[in-house]
C-alpha cells in the first residue's frame, strides 16, 4: 500500500467512526448503556424492580440509513479528502501532483491520440519544474515516438536524470526521462504516482498508432488489388483483342474462301456440269486449320500440358528460345503444380515476345521454388513488366528486373514462384 492510499484510508474510516457516532447520539441508534453509561432497571407491575436491561438495539432500518448518509457524505467530500491525503503524501508538490492526475485523466478520455504525448511532457516540466522532460513512446518494431520539451534548441540538459518506466498490462510502453534542477524523493514519488494511469493512456496512444499504420497498409494493399486488377483485366481484352484480330487475319480469309469456292463447285454441279476438283478449297481449309491451331498454342499450348515446361519453352516458335537448366531432373517438381509451370511459361513467353534479341533463358529450381532468368531489349518495358509481375504475384512470387549493358542498352529479369501453396485453378485459363 502507497502512503497516499494509507492516509485516504485513515481520512475515511476518521470521517466514517465521527459521522456514525453523531448519527447514533442523534437518532437513538445506541443502546442506552452506551449513551447514558448506566444500565436501566425496569419496575414490574407489583412494585418490584425488574431485571436489569441494558436497552434495546438499533433497528436495521436505521442502521441502514446511517450508512447510506455517510457513505453519500463520503463521497460528497471525496474532493477533500483526495486533497487532504495528497498534502500529506506530497506537502507542497501536492497541486502538482493532482494537475499531472487531471491531465491524465483528461487524456484517457478525450484528448486526441496525437496530443497527448507533448502534453504530458509539457505538463511535466512545468509541474516538476525540469529543464528537460522526454517521453519515449515503443510503437512497434522498435519504433520510438520522442517528444522532448523543451524543445532541445531553447536549453541543454542539466541537474538530476529521473527515469521512470511506464507499464500497462505487465508490459512496458514507455519511458520518462525528466532532468530537475533540484531532484529529491518528492520528484521521484510524482513520477511514480503518474506511471500507473500513464500506462492506461500511453498505451491508448500505442494502439491508436498500431491500428492507423495497419488501416494505411490496408488501404495500400487494396489500391494495389484494384490497380493489378484493372491491368489483368485489359490484359485480357487485349488478348482477346488480337485472339480476334488473329482469327480475322488468318483464319476467316481462309474459310470465306474455301466456302466460296465450295459453293462454286456445288453451282456448277447444280447446272449440269462436271464436278470441278476440290482441291483448292481442301488447301483453303488447311491452311486455315494450321493457322488455328497455331493461335491455339499461343492460347495454352497443349505440348505444356503433355510434356512439361522445358520442353514447352524449347520448342517455342520452332526453337526460338536457348533454354539453359543446371538439373532437368529437379523440374519433375514441376508435373505437381501444372498452374505454376503456366504461370513460368507464360511470364517468359510475354517476356520474349516483347523483347528484341532476346538472350538465353536461364530455369532452374532451388528447394521448394522455381526460378527463371531472362535478358532482351524492351523499347516500352513497364507495362511488360507490370503484365509478368501480377502474374507471378499471384502466385506468390515476385519479379525483379535490372538494367544490362551493351547496345542497345537491356534488361534482365529474374523471377521466382514457390512451389507450393499454388492456387487451385485450371492452367489452361491463365492465358
Amino acid at each position: 500500500m502507497t502512503s497516499r492510499a494509507a492516509w485516504l484510508m485513515v481520512a475515511r474510516l476518521v470521517i466514517a467512526g465521527v459521522l456514525f457516532t453523531a448519527l447514533a447520539l442523534v437518532g437513538g441508534l445506541l443502546p442506552d448503556k452506551l449513551v447514558t453509561g448506566q444500565p436501566t432497571t425496569p419496575t414490574l407491575p407489583t412494585g418490584e424492580p425488574g431485571p436489569v436491561t441494558t436497552g434495546e438495539a438499533p433497528s436495521l432500518v436505521l442502521t441502514l440509513t446511517a450508512t447510506a448518509l455517510v457513505l453519500a457524505v463520503l463521497w460528497l467530500l471525496r474532493p477533500r479528502i483526495e486533497a487532504f491525503a495528497d498534502r500529506r503524501t506530497y506537502g507542497r508538490d501536492a497541486a502538482r501532483h493532482r494537475e499531472v492526475q487531471a491531465l491524465l485523466t483528461q487524456m484517457a478520455a478525450s484528448v486526441p491520440v496525437d496530443e497527448v504525448i507533448p502534453n504530458l511532457a509539457q505538463t511535466l516540466s512545468r509541474r516538476v519544474h525540469s529543464v528537460r522532460t522526454e517521453v519515449r513512446l515503443s510503437i512497434a518494431d522498435g519504433e520510438l515516438w520522442r517528444e522532448v520539451w523543451p524543445p532541445p534548441s531553447d536549453t541543454s540538459a542539466t541537474g538530476e536524470r529521473l527515469t521512470v518506466q511506464v507499464n500497462h498490462g505487465g508490459v512496458e510502453v514507455a519511458e520518462i526521462d525528466v532532468d530537475t534542477e533540484q531532484g529529491g524523493a518528492t520528484d521521484r514519488r510524482l513520477l511514480d504516482s503518474i506511471a500507473g494511469p500513464a500506462g492506461l493512456a500511453l498505451s491508448t496512444v500505442r494502439l491508436t498508432y498500431a491500428l492507423r499504420r495497419r488501416a494505411a497498409e490496408l488501404a495500400q494493399l487494396n489500391d494495389q488489388l484494384a490497380r493489378s486488377r484493372a491491368r489483368l483485366l485489359t490484359v485480357r481484352q487485349q488478348e482477346w483483342s488480337r485472339f480476334r484480330a488473329e482469327l480475322d487475319l488468318r483464319v476467316l480469309p481462309q474459310l470465306a474462301a474455301a466456302t466460296t469456292s465450295v459453293e462454286r463447285a456445288a453451282s456448277a454441279v447444280r447446272d449440269g456440269g462436271s464436278a470441278p476438283a476440290l482441291d483448292e478449297p481442301a488447301h483453303q481449309l488447311s491452311s486455315a486449320l494450321d493457322a488455328l491451331r497455331a493461335i491455339a498454342r499461343g492460347i495454352y499450348p497443349p505440348r505444356l500440358a503433355t510434356d512439361g515446361l522445358l520442353t514447352s519453352l524449347r520448342s517455342w516458335r520452332n526453337g526460338a528460345l536457348e533454354v539453359q537448366i543446371t538439373d532437368e531432373g529437379a523440374f519433375d517438381a514441376l508435373r505437381d503444380v501444372p498452374a505454376v509451370e503456366a504461370s513460368a511459361y507464360f511470364a517468359l513467353v510475354t517476356w520474349a515476345d516483347a523483347a528484341e534479341a532476346v538472350g538465353p533463358v536461364r530455369v532452374e529450381v532451388v528447394g521448394d521454388e522455381l526460378w527463371f532468368t531472362a535478358t532482351g531489349f524492351v523499347a516500352d518495358p513497364e507495362p511488360i513488366l507490370l503484365a509478368i509481375g501480377d502474374r507471378l504475384d499471384a502466385f506468390g512470387g515476385s519479379l525483379e528486373a535490372e538494367p544490362t549493358t551493351g547496345s542497345p542498352p537491356g534488361m534482365m529479369i529474374t523471377g521466382r514462384l514457390p512451389l507450393t501453396a499454388a492456387p487451385d485453378t485450371d492452367p489452361s485459363e491463365e492465358r
